[in-house]
């Protein structure tokens, strides 16, 4: 069984920093090294007779670092979609195995271009049949909205468990697993899913710097009323522009329908 997929998805460099460090994968897109802003939403239709996938990449890092991170890990995964998923046809494999390209393109381009510690979190919606498969290294979430209810269907790499067990609910998480850790130093062990897909499933793949900003109950609200997929990226982005947009910000968003 296949299921139509309707996408939509954009990304701002907000209104306090700079730059975007913030980077996607949508059909095969990603965001060019120096490009801020998407001036439109992108749109895709698709069937998931072939594997249709929509991910995040959030880089972290000095100066452009964290950037340069986060594209690289993007281009990546572009190619492991374009080359590797037709030779790798179990998802699961095929993730995990993108996960460790794009981590040693990372470090690779961290040591030749003497860019210091860097890094990016990555986190993938992967549609193939009937079946949804979620990957994440870091702590960019993937929600599920079905009927009323939003779920994260992801899992983060933070120490948020210890901080809160000392007490510490004021001080942000920091991340304990992300896209360009040395081989030498740990083997990544990204966190993949999976679950059926059914009709009138709704998705979002999402940086911090919508999260951070706006409620769970109002991505639910919008996502839910949104009457298309185009709307429902616009409003996600307006939200959290509108609440200050502290960070880089990036939406993916898709719907399920026969």
């Amino acid at each position: 069984m296949s299921f139509t997929v309707i996408m939509a998805g954009s990304t701002n460099h907000g209104l306090i920093r700079t730059n975007n460090e913030d980077n996607f994968y949508f059909s095969g897109k990603y965001l060019a090294p120096g490009t801020l802003d998407l001036k439109t939403i992108m749109c895709s239709q698709n069937r998931t007779d072939e594997a249709v996938a929509m991910a995040v990449f959030d880089g972290m890092g000095g100066e452009n670092a964290g950037e340069r991170a986060a594209g690289t890990a993007a281009m990546t995964f572009s190619d492991c979609m374009h080359e590797l998923s037709k030779v790798i046809k179990a998802p699961k494999d095929f993730l995990n195995k993108a996960c460790l390209k794009m981590n040693e393109a990372v470090v690779e381009q961290a040591r030749a271009e003497h860019l210091g510690q860097t890094g990016t979190t990555a986190s993938i919606l992967y549609l193939w049949q009937d079946m949804a498969y979620v990957c994440n290294v870091g702590d960019s979430a993937i929600f599920r909205l079905r009927g009323n209810e939003l779920k994260q269907i992801t899992k983060s790499h933070t120490n948020e468990d210890f901080l809160r067990r000392q007490g510490l609910y004021d001080r942000k998480p920091t991340l304990t697993q992300f896209i360009g850790i040395p081989e030498d130093e740990m083997v990544i062990e990204p966190y993949i899913a999976k679950g059926r897909l059914m009709p009138g499933d709704k998705f979002l793949v999402c940086s911090d710097g919508l999260t951070d900003m706006v409620s769970m109950e109002m991505i639910a609200n919008c996502l839910y009323h949104a009457p298309a997929m185009e709307e429902a990226a616009a409003g996600l982005m307006n939200m959290a522009l509108e609440a200050g947009g502290r960070d880089n910000v990036t939406v993916m968003v898709c719907e399920i329908l026969p």
